[in-house]
């Protein structure tokens, strides 16, 4: 199912630059088959359930709620908090499973073969195989996860993506959607000094 996204951003900006063809957001929602105990080994559906999940930008989980003695339940009996708690341990055996050869591969590279530049990636997914097969918990809720990206600048944000992207960065024009819609313009929110560059 494909839905478009209302976005009143959207209208705004492409009047603003006088565009008469502003390209909505679209969400692609896809509905995947449930996952069981033991997907991670191949039970169910298995691996296809789990490379399908990791085809995916977000996971909307639905879990049933209700009885019916028409429709039996895999587990025997309904129970949506353990339905979503064998969910949850599923992905996270999986991202396990994965976290191995990643770090293989650094290690190879950032330890042994001496490239700095990725020894920070290194780090991080130690910390990452730490967490999710030490600690046994989801690297979702990892609370340090988002720290050291507050307040990041624009050169070292397009570094994130790569690294010829911070060698070569300019600068970045800023505003606050407020401000441009409370002032009409860009020009007018560069006059109302609330335009940045960084």
């Amino acid at each position: 199912m494909k839905a478009e996204c209302p976005f009143q951003m959207n209208a705004m900006i492409s009047s603003a630059n006088s565009t008469n063809l502003p390209v909505p957001a679209f969400l692609n929602v896809v509905d995947i088959a449930g996952l069981v105990k033991g997907a991670h080994a191949g039970q169910g559906l298995g691996n296809a359930f789990l490379s399908h999940i990791s085809a995916c930008d977000g996971i909307f989980h639905f879990t049933r709620a209700f009885e019916d003695k028409d429709i039996i339940h895999v587990e025997g009996t309904v129970d949506p908090v353990r339905d979503m708690e064998i969910i949850h341990e599923e992905l996270r055996l999986k991202d396990e499973e994965m976290i191995g050869p990643i770090i293989d591969k650094l290690e190879k590279t950032a330890i042994r073969g001496g490239d700095k530049k990725l020894k920070p990636e290194y780090d991080v997914m130690c910390k990452i195989k730490s967490w999710v097969m030490d600690e046994k918990k989801h690297v979702r809720y990892y609370h340090d996860w988002n720290d050291k990206e507050k307040g990041t600048k624009a050169p070292q944000a397009a570094g994130k993506i790569h690294t010829d992207f911070e060698k070569g960065f300019i600068m970045a024009e800023v505003m606050k959607f407020r401000d441009f819609k409370e002032e009409g313009s860009e020009n007018t929110v560069k006059a109302a000094g609330k335009y940045r560059q960084q």
